[in-house]
């Protein structure tokens, strides 16, 4: 039934986003990279349903090849999701896959032709060298890096009146997007929430998976140049001489981000020299442990019926149960 997948991939998402949430903080109490956590959660999230497809199926054959019956073990830390079977008709089945499709569909669309213009977009800019580092001079867009394969460094041109320890600055941020290949991150971020665009909590842990980007490279910069003051003032800068970013940087790493954004990384920035609490660390990880283990014991509905239907032929005396199962050899039929 598709209702009750959709609530189990809507409860299993939230448990998934909260312990990647809980890992984030982990790894700010101890000065570690959050982005591939965030990264990590976000692909979790959205393959859950091909890992629960994949389990349930792996059980089928398993059942059908040997002849055992599919039993759960009542010990079996297990929380079962019941939805009212006329909640779901068969026709919402057909509906939403279609309508997943559809939308999947448009939005991979809609990231291929953004590619290619952001690419005739980046080679239309002089490529020019600032401070002794190759840059694309742009009009109003920026500082930001671009590209999908050949990534480039782009500049505003008003950059380039900062002055000249504010500019290294901001070079050197450009410059640590680059090395780490970031924008490469916020891509396959854009391409899964594609992929499953009926999940909030995927589009969620995208949007922070964004912000740990520019926390990552924040820290990095200011590893490198320890001047935190300086760096926050050359934010607030930057935010009130750019308005809003332009379509052509929406999926780039930049310097220029919204109000909540930037009070995140001032915010950031200003707990650099906090003391650090081991159990603070040790809490949160043990939260995000937590949250992980709440999302494996929920246990996972039947097929959806457009699945169930395909394999009817094989599942007619086989009862599913995808997680924490047991088999039991089923018993003979005694002979009348």
């Amino acid at each position: 039934m598709t209702i009750a997948w959709l609530v189990f991939m809507l409860i299993v998402g939230r448990a998934l986003a909260t312990g990647a949430a809980f890992a984030d903080q982990a790894a700010s109490a101890a000065r570690r990279p959050r982005r591939f956590l965030w990264l990590a959660g976000l692909i979790a999230t959205a393959a859950w349903p091909l890992l629960a497809l994949g389990i349930l199926h792996l059980a089928q054959e398993e059942a059908f090849a040997r002849g055992w019956d599919v039993g759960v073990p009542g010990h079996a830390p297990m929380i079962v999701l019941t939805v009212p079977t006329w909640v779901g008709p068969s026709w919402l089945d057909r509906s939403f896959f279609f309508l997943w499709g559809l939308t999947s569909t448009v939005l991979l669309a809609r990231l291929a032709v953004l590619a290619y213009r952001l690419g005739n977009w980046q080679r239309s800019l002089p490529l020019v060298e600032v401070d002794g580092v190759p840059v694309r001079l742009a009009r109003d867009v920026g500082p930001a890096v671009v590209g999908v394969r050949a990534m480039d460094v782009v500049l505003p041109t008003w950059a380039l009146a900062l002055e000249p320890s504010c500019r290294r600055l901001v070079l050197s941020h450009e410059q640590q997007h680059l090395q780490a290949r970031d924008p490469s991150l916020i891509w396959i971020a854009a391409i899964v929430t594609a992929l499953v665009p009926w999940n909030l909590f995927v589009w969620w842990q995208a949007s922070r998976l964004r912000l740990a980007v520019e926390l990552d490279c924040d820290a990095r910069v200011l590893h490198r140049d320890p001047r935190p003051l300086v760096y926050a003032r050359l934010l607030l800068q930057i935010a009130e001489r750019s308005s809003s970013t332009t379509s052509s940087t929406v999926l780039a790493p930049a310097l220029v981000e919204r109000a909540t954004r930037l009070e995140y990384r001032l915010a950031a920035i200003r707990a650099r020299h906090d003391t650090i609490r081991p159990s603070r660390g040790v809490a949160y990880t043990l939260a995000a442990t937590g949250a992980v283990v709440l999302a494996c014991a929920i246990r996972a509905p039947t097929l959806p019926y457009l699945f169930a239907r395909f394999d009817a032929h094989r599942t007619q005396d086989i009862r599913w149960a995808p997680f924490f199962t047991r088999y039991r050899r089923r018993m003979p039929t005694p002979a009348r």
